[in-house]
């Protein structure tokens, strides 16, 4: 029984001491851009985030900040007719991972289309530096 004991409390203080800790803070505002999606950059600010593509503004969305890590974000304006986001969409994104500069999210999507939301593949941003 000691023995058993012993061994779950290794096992416990393992994953306990090999936990990350998550810290958003610094991915609340900034200038950010997508390594998978080359010539994007976001600019966030408290209340809104701006995407460019190419230089060239191609939507506007409101930032809504749940918790430290967790923001809801609504489309108020799209610039670009042959993107598949309309005003109104919603996308929320769970901030599961930092390294670095760099955050790993997890995404709902919510359309018309998917009201209930529809899992979008875990996304990466990180901090633009100029």
């Amino acid at each position: 029984m000691k023995k058993t004991l012993t061994f779950l409390t290794l096992i416990l203080l393992t994953i306990t001491c090999n936990a990350q800790v998550v810290d958003c803070a610094k991915f609340r505002t900034g200038k950010f851009y997508t390594p998978d999606i080359p010539n994007t950059i976001e600019l966030r600010t408290d209340s809104t985030q701006n995407g460019y593509s190419n230089g060239v503004l191609q939507m506007i969305w409101k930032i809504k900040w749940l918790n430290d890590c967790k923001y809801q974000m609504t489309c108020e304006r799209v610039l670009n007719d042959t993107l598949p986001i309309k005003k109104g969409d919603r996308i929320v994104a769970t901030i599961i991972k930092t390294t670095g500069d760099c955050f790993t999210m997890s995404i709902m999507f919510y359309n018309s289309d998917y009201p209930e939301g529809m899992t979008i593949p875990d996304g990466e941003m990180c901090i633009k530096k100029d």
